[in-house]
């Protein structure tokens, strides 16, 4: 409280004696909110809430509070999915590799099976490929109108149909 007497002497205008809420009339209205609100909270839990805060806080206190803000700014990673761009590489990445071993192998029969296990493998890959573009094809679709062309009307005179002019030269 030496600050505060610091303060009552720099300042006085700004000091007064205020010693406090009442908090029996806090407590009683946080636990009528909290029912409100469905939680299951009773006055003794804001009064040892408001008994803790009280207390000055240790160096031990503090540690453990800056570590649980360290786990709470911890980025979770991000869920991994597919998207059409990366699936497109990665097919694109595996028909390269193919090729390659398709030069290399002597036995034709024998990469050609290879190759039908490979795509047999891919199947489920290729079908959320496809999933995914019908997906974007019918957004795009659903995005844009099919605006009809107007007809012009017969007193519009079209450009081939002009005449030579009669007049003399």
């Amino acid at each position: 409280m030496a600050l505060i007497g610091v303060w009552k002497k720099l300042c006085p205008q700004f000091m007064n004696d205020f010693k406090g809420f009442d908090n029996v009339a806090i407590n009683k209205t946080l636990v009528t909110m909290s029912k409100e609100l469905g939680m299951d909270l009773e006055e003794e839990d804001f009064t040892d809430l408001f008994e803790n805060d009280k207390k000055p806080l240790m160096n031990e206190d503090l540690i453990e509070l800056h570590e649980q803000q360290n786990k709470e700014e911890e980025v979770e990673p991000e869920p991994h999915h597919f998207t059409i761009k990366k699936m497109q590489q990665a097919f694109a990445c595996i028909k390269n590799g193919l090729s390659m071993f398709e030069n290399m192998d002597p036995n034709a029969q024998y990469f050609s099976k290879i190759m039908g296990t490979c795509h047999k493998a891919l199947a489920p890959y290729i079908v959320i490929l496809e999933k995914k573009k019908k997906t974007v094809q019918g957004t795009l679709n659903w995005s844009f109108k099919c605006i009809k062309q107007q007809e012009q009307p017969e007193s519009a005179v079209d450009v081939d149909d002009s005449q030579p002019s009669t007049s003399a030269m």
